[in-house]
């Protein structure tokens, strides 16, 4: 019975978690320090009360890194590199686990 690509991606994550949960591998995600300094930003959009759309989500991303310093080659990769991980990070929390609900609901392929 040949194995099917959703198959195959599944047992990688799975056997990539066991792996990294061996080795005591943790997600280098923000002290709880640097976190607080960084939390008005959430309340700030919180206290605006508006739903926000794609573009403004985008104008939000865009201010934030136009205050990237210094201005070079390698700061440029480290946004680049920052908004490839927040994607892979919304699809891990966010999409995944809604795609999983409706699988269950509707049913797989």
């Amino acid at each position: 019975m040949p194995i099917k690509m959703w198959d195959m991606h599944n047992r990688t994550t799975k056997a990539q978690a066991t792996f990294n949960r061996k080795r005591k591998i943790k997600m280098p995600y923000i002290d709880q320090e640097r976190r607080k300094k960084l939390m008005w930003v959430e309340s700030a959009l919180e206290d605006v009360g508006i739903d926000m759309t794609a573009g403004d989500l985008q104008y939000v991303i865009a201010a934030a890194i136009k205050h990237m310093a210094p201005y070079n080659y390698q700061t440029m990769n480290d946004v680049m590199g920052a908004l490839a991980g927040a994607q892979m990070e919304f699809y891990r929390r966010t999409v995944a686990p809604y795609e999983d609900q409706k699988i269950e609901e509707n049913g797989d392929i």
